[in-house]
């Protein structure tokens, strides 16, 4: 059977179900769903989604020591749990405190969910519809878009969506996918062996921008062997427009050379086939 279900007071809520719930977000095929793995910065096709695998509570990967307060949270693997039991019915009050709504077509594996916004709600005002007769109606609404703000594979715990950032309220921590680094990892960071930072820039001049990217990228460089470092500072000395010293340490003056090497380390320079133009990548995607 169908069912609509909403988050309200913190809790879950049937809203519709059985005859009463008609086919919504009908203009989202989930059985060919075109998806790319997310990356910080990245950019889709009009027709792509981002995917993210989130783990469960009892992943064995999950070390003993990890920080609970940094797990991004999966509220639809609980709702997936609370409606195998049972969840009470919303009720006319609770619509004003509806956070999103999540549909569930009958006999699939996906939730799908939409962000409900105080401008997604009309309440305390007088609506005229027409429907089949013309009528004026002073009952609490919330308007459901053509397409949702995302997709969650029940049976693979997949998040799918387009804007993260429209997520947040929803998923806790789902922000550290795309977060700024921490002071001692910008330290850690110009303190590489490649590097010779000027005396004058420190951790605190550092961007945002950049500071994303250093999250993400030091630790994936910590994981390279030294043949893979070898010949990723191969590449940077052909690539990069960058100066060295005289023990051929790259030389950072400021953010606009930091941001040239993290560009480097992510190998987001290239030259065409054909024409021989150097070119940067602004964003990728892993295929």
């Amino acid at each position: 059977m169908n069912c609509l279900y909403a988050r309200a007071n913190s809790k879950f809520y049937t809203v519709l179900s059985d005859d009463n719930c008609p086919d919504l977000f009908t203009s989202v095929d989930t059985n060919n769903i075109k998806a790319v793995p997310y990356t910080y910065p990245s950019s889709l096709e009009d027709d792509e989604w981002f995917y993210h695998v989130l783990k469960k509570d009892d992943d064995s990967d999950e070390s003993e020591d990890s920080d609970e307060d940094e797990k991004i949270s999966d509220p639809l693997e609980r709702l997936n749990r609370q409606i195998k039991t049972s969840l009470p019915t919303i009720g006319e009050s609770d619509y004003q405190k509806i956070l999103y709504i999540v549909y569930r077509k009958s006999g699939s594996d996906w939730f799908v969910l939409q962000r409900i916004p105080n401008k997604s709600k009309v309440y305390g005002k007088k609506i005229l519809t027409f429907s089949e007769q013309a009528q004026v109606v002073t009952k609490p609404f919330v308007i459901i878009n053509e397409e949702p703000d995302a997709l969650y594979n029940i049976a693979t715990n997949t998040l799918y969506f387009k804007n993260i950032s429209r997520l947040n309220n929803v998923f806790n921590n789902l922000n550290l996918l795309y977060r700024e680094a921490s002071n001692p990892e910008k330290q850690t960071f110009l303190n590489l062996p490649l590097l010779n930072v000027a005396s004058d820039f420190n951790v605190n001049k550092i961007s945002i921008v950049n500071s994303k990217h250093i999250a993400l990228v030091l630790s994936q460089y910590n994981s390279y062997d030294d043949a893979i470092k070898t010949e990723l500072h191969t590449y940077i000395e052909q690539i990069a427009d960058l100066s060295k010293d005289e023990n051929g340490k790259y030389i950072i003056n400021n953010d606009e050379d930091l941001r040239i090497f993290i560009y480097a380390l992510q190998e987001r320079y290239y030259t065409t086939s054909a024409t021989k133009e150097n070119r940067l990548a602004k964003s990728f995607v892993k295929k």
